[in-house]
């Protein structure tokens, strides 16, 4: 397979204005122009002229789903505290947020006040789908939005729940998983496992059909996979870019996006 010259086409309208020139840059948790996360990161990015962003989601304990990473210690404030206290000074200290001016942001806030730039959402806990998805259908937020598929359920019940289907990424083991029930091809035990996951069959079709994309580790990152994916009509985005020789082997096999913290190797590309 050589796919090189030709990019993958898509009809999801995610995707509409992307791989149109070059690679294309993703900032990661907002990138290094502000604390990860926050609107302050989101809008430095946008200044650079960064218009896709990667973030995390968690949910309050009242269910609204706000931008978040944390770890295993701060998760566990965040989810039992209510919305209107987790920005009070004593609960973002607890939540290792001392920054001046820094706020944990809602989702829907988001979507509102970066009505130009499109998300890919990484959903940390199960909690999260379907507050998410009752929150991109009232910001009518389908065509901007990519779930990530990381956690295989989580994709699939935000798709189901929001009209039409949502775009979604999918990770290596499901790359080969699709790929080998499409073209009939035995697969490993494990592989085999994949396909008894909840919604395969359904989204297999959503997945082929209104387009999703590869989300592949620079540590795996290979030639050959990225031709699978380009064989699906998948485009593919390698993460953990941390220097120019990693922007460059992107580019080398044929990858379509990278994601990063920093927003100096935008400039890169």
């Amino acid at each position: 397979m050589n796919n090189k010259e030709k990019l993958p086409a898509h009809e999801h309208p995610f995707y509409a204005n992307m791989f149109k020139d070059g690679l294309e840059f993703v900032a990661h948790r907002g990138g290094d122009g502000g604390y990860e996360n926050s609107h302050q990161a989101f809008q430095t990015a946008n200044d650079s002229g960064i218009n896709i962003i990667e973030t995390d989601i968690r949910c309050t304990l009242d269910g609204v789903p706000v931008h978040f990473h944390g770890d295993k210690k701060t998760k566990k404030i965040l989810r039992s505290t209510q919305f209107k206290d987790i920005n009070k000074p004593k609960v973002l200290r607890m939540l290792g947020i001392d920054q001046p001016g820094i706020e944990i942001p809602r989702l829907e806030d988001t979507l509102h006040e970066f009505p130009d730039t499109s998300f890919f959402l990484d959903l940390k806990a199960d909690n999260t789908t379907i507050p998410v998805a009752k929150i991109i259908q009232k910001t009518k937020s389908q065509d901007r939005i990519s779930i990530d598929g990381h956690r295989w359920k989580r994709a699939v019940e935000v798709s189901k729940a929001v009209p039409g289907g949502v775009s979604t990424t999918i990770n290596p083991i499901g790359l080969i998983a699709l790929y080998s029930t499409v073209k009939n091809i035995p697969m490993s035990n494990n592989h085999a496992n994949f396909l008894k996951m909840p919604g395969l069959k359904t989204l297999k079709n959503r997945w082929l059909n209104k387009a999703t994309s590869l989300s592949l580790p620079m540590k795996w990152a290979d030639e050959h996979l990225v031709d699978i994916a380009h064989d699906l009509d998948i485009p593919v985005f390698i993460h953990h870019i941390e220097n120019k020789d990693h922007v460059n082997f992107a580019k080398e096999i044929g990858a379509q996006g990278i994601m990063a913290d920093s927003l100096e190797l935008a400039k890169k590309i």
